[in-house]
């Protein structure tokens, strides 16, 4: 994390950067009740996949848009059977960073 902080403060004004994210997804549920059975969940773990691209607009400012696909899984084991859900998504950041001289 410190390396990315240290190459996200150097750069060119007017300099295009993209950077690629890899990363992997924990997703836990609650246990509920439903219709007097036990649901039992357990965390699951997927993975997530994507890029970001920022544009430098000047020393301070650097604000970035990204794609990420994002992978979710939940274990279960309820209603006399075991199993799991899982689901997947685009997500789109948009972040404004900001350097801030000292820091």
């Amino acid at each position: 994390m410190l390396s990315i902080a240290g190459y996200a403060q150097n750069g060119n004004v007017g300099e295009f950067t993209v950077q690629p994210m890899v990363g992997v997804t924990c997703t836990s549920a609650f246990n509920f009740s439903y219709e007097g059975a036990e649901l039992e969940r357990s965390a699951g773990y997927g993975f997530t996949l994507g890029a970001d691209l920022g544009y430098r607009v000047s020393n301070v400012f650097y604000p970035t848009v990204g794609a990420h696909f994002i992978q979710s899984r939940v274990n279960y084991d309820g209603f006399g059977e075991d199993g799991n859900v899982t689901t997947g998504g685009l997500a789109v950041p948009v972040l404004a960073n900001f350097n801030i001289s000292g820091m």
